[in-house]
């Protein structure tokens, strides 16, 4: 399948332009105005190297698409024609985030090119698994698209679990799926581009596009499973069967907690959120989150190590977003990694505490058909 939408419509609206973009001063244009104050036409010849025709020229083709805008005129001091300024039409088009890495519920969100969220919204899932849930989600997302508030780019889906690059979940034990083509089935349903990522690797995505983030950064997402990505030197790695950031199946513990992997003392069987909250309720938060905290840390040091890492971002829900958590975790990596490894390493939270799997969908679909991320 290929990421085209054509001249479909989408809810009723101007067309969809043909995607993706791969006229490279077209891309250029975009990539400089994404996040951006709005620039005139020589700013964007300044920054990119390319000619002023030539940026006028793509600039008239993506204001064709609908893309971007131009605002009034600046008027400058200095003589002769005011410069224009130019920018990303933020409700020109959305993106479709949706989030499966919850244990109860998933979540989906439109997402402009600004990379602003409107409401997010969440549907039970608990007990939904497999097929069944599969085909709900279809229909649920189908609905959500025909009354989307602008024309809609394409679908972008977080999903915990092992995942090809061609969108197939080939292991995703929390939901029921195996070796299930998820993003040729949604495409069919949707009749629109989607991508499906891992949601640790998409978390990584966000932390990367939407927020200044430092370089070799490792982001833990913790949900219902748990996982990791990277973020070195601009890029976020994803391993040479685009399997990187099982952490949650390292093991931490021999012989220890039986895993839902079919392994016994994995990092998920001690760090997922349905276990820290099993243990609150069975001990108090400060022992759950000390367990915790000293697991993830152990975890993570050998990696803090290896890459010489600058922060560890942690994505995890409300329960675990206490200094003592943090204070546990950095420790824990400070006890098993030199001074030169750890001397000057953050461990924070994100600052997207519940929507980073949202944003990291929808700038993945950016990436896929706009090349802006």
């Amino acid at each position: 399948m290929t990421l085209l939408s054509g001249s479909r419509e989408s809810s009723g609206k101007v067309r969809v332009p043909a995607l993706p973009i791969t006229v490279p001063s077209r891309i250029k244009v975009l990539q400089e105005l994404f996040l951006s104050e709005p620039k005139s036409r020589a700013d964007i010849a300044r920054a990119t190297d390319l000619t002023k025709v030539t940026v006028s020229d793509a600039v008239e083709a993506l204001r064709g698409m609908g893309l971007i805008e131009e605002l009034e005129s600046e008027r400058e001091a200095r003589p002769g024609k005011p410069s224009t300024p130019i920018r990303i039409r933020p409700d020109s088009f959305a993106v479709l985030g949706v989030d499966l890495s919850d244990a109860d519920h998933w979540s989906y969100s439109w997402v402009g090119l600004d990379g602003g969220l409107l409401s997010v919204e969440t549907v039970d899932r608990r007990g939904a698994k497999g097929d069944q849930f599969l085909r709900d989600l279809a229909k649920t997302l189908r609905t959500a698209i025909d009354s989307a508030p602008y024309p809609v780019m394409g679908v972008g889906v977080g999903s915990p679990g092992v995942i090809s690059r061609d969108g197939v979940v080939l292991e995703a034990t929390n939901l029921g799926w195996h070796d299930l083509p998820v993003r040729d089935i949604l495409h069919d349903a949707l009749g629109l581009p989607v991508v499906v990522e891992n949601d640790a690797h998409l978390a990584a995505l966000a932390e990367r596009t939407f927020r200044t983030s430092r370089d070799y950064s490792l982001i833990v997402r913790i949900a219902e499973g748990v996982g990791a990505g990277l973020v070195v030197e601009g890029t976020v790695p994803s391993g040479s069967a685009n399997a990187a950031g099982e952490l949650g199946h390292t093991v931490v513990v021999e012989g220890g907690n039986p895993c839902g992997c079919g392994k016994r003392g994995c990092l998920e069987a001690y760090l997922a959120a349905p276990v820290v909250e099993r243990r609150i309720d069975e001990t108090s938060v400060e022992e759950a989150l000390s367990v915790a905290g000293d697991m993830l840390g152990a975890a993570v040091a050998p990696i803090v190590g290896l890459l010489n890492l600058r922060s560890v971002v942690i994505s995890a829900p409300d329960l675990y977003r206490h200094e003592l958590f943090l204070s546990r975790t950095s420790a824990a990596i400070a006890d098993r990694t030199l001074p030169r490894s750890h001397q000057d390493l953050s461990v924070e939270f994100s600052d997207f505490a519940h929507d980073i799997v949202l944003r990291g969908a929808a700038g993945r679909v950016m990436s896929e058909l706009l090349g802006l991320v």
